[in-house]
């Protein structure tokens, strides 16, 4: 008669498992938040700038990254954070809080028939934070790119140096291979079950 006892043992690694599930969800945010950047400045309208200044803190800080929506000039009102255009030859985008919505009334004469028409407009008197006296110019429609969605910290003082678009490519590229790296030597360190028999006779 032959008894062969046989021993067997498995050892389990949840953290491991738990870390190679965190990191593919973090993969995978990366990937979506890539697409919507993308998506959102190419064809919604959205802009993504850098504080370069100092005239809108404490609430803006220099190097700060912002993430500007299109609205219209009509939905501005006081104490919102609005982005336009500044200067004639050379434009420039500042960002800036409402400081006073006023109404302006044109008349418009039509030169063949010499009928008026009166067009009314909203303009927008803008100040930064830090400063002393309002802007010099007020904000028409024309020059209104939007209002401020979102503020990220520092972010913009590496983004000033790359493209938003080529930025989060980098960093997704290189999470991609970090988690790449990462399941590779997790499945060649997988534990190896391992049978061990005895045998004796009587």
């Amino acid at each position: 008669m032959v008894s062969v006892p046989i021993r067997r043992s498995i050892v389990l690694r949840w953290p491991v498992a738990a870390l190679g599930m965190l990191g593919s969800i973090a993969f995978g945010l990366l990937v979506g938040a890539l697409l919507v950047a993308v998506f959102a400045t190419q064809f919604l309208g959205y802009r993504i700038a850098t504080i370069q200044s100092f005239s809108m803190e404490p609430a803006l800080q220099r190097g700060d990254l912002i993430v500007v929506r299109p609205t219209n000039i009509a939905d501005a009102k006081v104490g919102d954070i609005v982005m336009f255009e500044e200067g004639r030859d050379v434009k420039i985008l500042v960002a800036h809080r409402v400081d006073g919505v006023f109404n302006v009334t044109t008349n418009i004469t039509n030169g063949k028939t010499g009928e008026t028409s009166a067009h009314a407009t909203k303009v927008l008197r803008t100040k930064g934070d830090a400063n002393d006296r309002p802007d010099p110019e007020y904000v028409s429609a024309d020059r209104y790119q939007g209002e401020l969605l979102m503020r990220i910290p520092n972010v913009g003082l590496i983004a000033d140096r790359l493209p938003l678009q080529k930025l989060l490519l980098l960093v997704t590229a290189a999470s991609g291979a970090a988690w790449a790296v990462y399941e590779w030597s997790r499945h060649r360190s997988r534990p190896v079950i391992s049978t061990s028999s005895d045998s004796s006779r009587a």
